[in-house]
């Protein structure tokens, strides 16, 4: 409602309206507009500013939904501590993500970006009790008719199996090659043990699965073979276990996941599991070997009709020896290897001649900042040298004269010092075939800095 106020030459503008729910009315006023078209545009504004306020108190922000939740979840008796898992779980990973976001306002897409990249740098187990008292947040805002749908998503676990293909010989090598022996005889004598246990398993009739292996090696049990026991109940035990041990139909391996068209990345975090994610991550690098081998195998363009791109992040943790053996055929086998290393010393602990092998055989080299000048100078001396001149000058008397003399010298396309002084996100890029030197800039993927830089984007105003 507008209305004129004679005695003060001013508009008085109001807008009342019932709540939806409670049929309470509730009015906003405006007092002091000096004209009419300004009345108007109040009006219109008094409109919206209810609308929201009616949707704040019918749709809560996502923190006030979560305190509710808590003290449902405390009144119902559950244990202290289970009430303080949840409280602990939600407000660390999802109300500084969604603290401004109304319940509603929460979709499918935002739980499932939580979860599976908001949280992929997280332990399986983790992932799972977040979504978990998400699930139960939302179920109790449902039952108390906040909201009609729990947008919560079915995220399904993998199930990965690195040893279902392959002949005995070749998953006793592929197991063998995933763990350190500082014995010789150990090393003997547990493979003798692993051969008997997937010799019984393939006589049997069973899949090879890490569970079936490690139970045919307790029946085996001996001083010998205790060491390789120990070794895969540690992978079992830990939250790799999990998801190794599928046998069924659901259960992935590299042709499967070639067949579906998928790429594969191993990131396994050696901070967080030491010995048991370079074990795993050893195991999956077993596993390419011998989907490289069988490709191979088939027909040459076999592989390339079918290519898979694979990323290995901390490459230096998991690499062997043998690695150089799917480096030098993957083109063949239709494999595009992606490697990340802090420097090449990474890769030297394993062999310095490995290191030398893998740059040598390596497509394209991104270059980041590397502050020892024995790491700075293999790189330049990896991108090369250029054909130039060099000219000389003699000087007389502190003035340089004209005469002097010129000579072609081999000069490094790129010097060791512009490798040291890289910023932040640059890098020198090799390319091969043809050669290609070029300084870039790498975006930034972190899901935070996207989001700062779109909202900037869209916040931004025009400028015509």
């Amino acid at each position: 409602m507008i209305k004129y106020d004679e005695a003060k030459k001013l508009y008085r503008v109001s807008y009342s309206r019932r709540h939806p729910v409670t049929k309470q009315a509730t009015s906003l006023t405006r007092t002091g507009i000096k004209t009419m078209e300004e009345a108007k545009r109040t009006y219109n504004e008094l409109i919206i500013k209810m609308e929201q306020k009616f949707n704040r108190s019918l749709f809560p922000l996502w923190p006030e939904i979560v305190d509710r939740f808590i003290e449902h979840f405390r009144n119902r008796g559950i244990a202290n501590n289970t009430v303080y898992n949840y409280k602990t779980g939600l407000y660390s990973h999802t109300v500084p993500r969604w603290e401004k976001k109304q319940i509603n306002e929460i979709t499918t897409s935002d739980i499932r970006e939580l979860v599976l990249d908001g949280l992929g740098h997280k332990s399986e187990a983790l992932r799972k009790d977040i979504l978990k008292y998400i699930r139960a947040t939302f179920t109790y805002a449902v039952d108390m008719g906040i909201i009609q749908r729990d947008p919560t998503p079915k995220i399904k676990s993998i199930s990965l199996n690195p040893l279902m293909e392959g002949t005995v010989n070749q998953v006793v090598d592929r197991i063998m090659r995933s763990f350190d022996w500082s014995e010789p005889y150990y090393r003997d004598a547990s493979r003798r043990s692993l051969t008997k246990a997937l010799q019984k398993l393939e006589k049997d009739g069973e899949g090879f699965t890490l569970k079936k292996v490690f139970d045919e090696l307790v029946r085996l049990e001996s001083k010998e073979n205790i060491g390789l026991i120990a070794k895969i109940e540690a992978i079992l035990v830990s939250d790799f276990g999990k998801i190794l041990n599928s046998d069924g139909p659901d259960a992935l391996t590299l042709s499967k996941i070639r067949d579906e068209k998928a790429c594969l990345y191993i990131g396994l975090s050696t901070q967080g599991y030491g010995e048991t994610a370079t074990a795993v991550g050893k195991l999956f690098l077993g596993e390419l070997l011998y989907n490289s081998y069988k490709t191979l195998s088939k027909e040459d363009s076999k592989g390339l009709e079918n290519p898979i791109s694979i990323y290995f992040d901390e490459f230096g943790s998991l690499v062997t020896p043998e690695f150089i053996e799917l480096q030098n055929k993957c083109r063949g086998a239709g494999m595009e290897l992606t490697l990340a290393v802090q420097t090449a010393s990474d890769i030297d602990r394993v062999n310095p001649d490995l290191t030398k092998q893998v740059i040598e055989n390596a497509g394209n080299l991104f270059i980041l900042k590397q502050r020892l000048d024995s790491s700075a100078s293999l790189f330049a001396d990896a991108v090369g040298t250029i054909l130039a001149k060099k000219q000389t000058y003699r000087i007389e008397n502190g003035e340089q004269q004209k005469s002097g003399s010129e000579r072609e010298v081999y000069e490094l396309i790129v010097h060791p010092d512009i490798i040291k002084n890289l910023g932040i996100g640059q890098c020198v890029l090799l390319r091969q075939g043809p050669t290609r030197v070029n300084m870039i800039n790498v975006r930034n993927r972190r899901w935070d800095v996207l989001r700062k830089d779109n909202a900037a984007k869209h916040s931004a105003p025009s400028i015509v």
